[in-house]
């Protein structure tokens, strides 16, 4: 339906601005061993600002096979997207908790991450792999070794399966409720 190839696809989504720090991806990508970087396709969805400056680097590297910038997408298309990828990766230099990573794990796809804010309370070894913000080689390992592991789809799933919108909700009416316990004096 992509359009893809049978090579495993690595998917990025965001847009093209310095924070979620795509550059970093594309180095990772030509720091891959040989097996993998002429083996995987990579896949960033998203425009923005740096989009000609991303296009270089790719060229530069010689990864014009490897990595595709497909631009801005509908959202209806992105489930079709994260349930042909691979692996999800994310390295950005600054994150909350990016809804993109819980769907891909709700899809059932491993997440490969930069280890800041919210991310580090998402990824967890049964979901995906952490890697130091900015580190092209340790994304590369990463990307290698989440590319080895034998995923199992459920088993992902399972990792933030008290992640629904009803037990978020309980959780928040439970602090509400403190909070307006402690505001009126009541214990």
């Amino acid at each position: 339906a992509l359009g893809l190839d049978q090579r495993p696809l690595i998917l990025a989504i965001g847009r093209l601005v310095d924070v979620k720090d795509h550059a970093t991806l594309i180095t990772a990508v030509s720091q891959l061993p040989a097996q993998y970087r002429d083996q995987v396709q990579v896949a960033i969805i998203g425009d923005g600002p740096l989009h000609s400056s991303l296009t270089q680097q790719i060229n530069r590297l010689g990864l014009q096979d490897q990595i595709t910038l497909t631009g801005k997408i509908a959202h209806r298309d992105l489930p079709t997207w994260i349930g042909a990828a691979h692996q999800l990766c994310l390295p950005s230099k600054n994150e909350g908790q990016p809804n993109v990573l819980l769907e891909a794990i709700a899809a059932g796809r491993p997440v490969v991450a930069s280890a800041t804010g919210g991310i580090t309370e998402i990824v967890t070894p049964g979901n995906g792999l952490l890697f130091p913000v900015g580190d092209s080689q340790a994304l590369a390992t990463a990307i290698s070794h989440c590319l080895e592991q034998d995923w199992h789809p459920a088993a992902i799933q399972e990792t933030i399966a008290e992640r629904t919108f009803e037990h978020m909700a309980e959780q928040y009416l439970t602090i509400f409720n403190a909070l307006l316990s402690a505001e009126s004096g009541k214990p």
